[in-house]
């Protein structure tokens, strides 16, 4: 598993997204991308109390037309 240091470096380069981001390009609210991250359809990390969606999987997401 990546360090700390390294979550913070991909979430600086946009690897990573906020849940307000993805919500917004997934077109859904905020509770449901946390609730597809719980159910395990998209990736997240957490730091302290922030959780962050991967940019890849909203884009494979918006692929699959969700």
């Amino acid at each position: 598993m990546a360090g700390t240091g390294a979550i913070r470096k991909a979430v600086e380069a946009e690897d990573w997204l906020t849940v307000q981001e993805a919500a917004a390009l997934l077109g859904i609210h905020r509770q449901t991308v946390l609730n597809r991250a719980l159910a395990g359809d998209l990736e997240k990390i957490t730091i302290g109390n922030r959780h962050f969606i991967s940019r890849a999987s909203v884009e494979a997401a918006l692929g699959e037309g969700r």
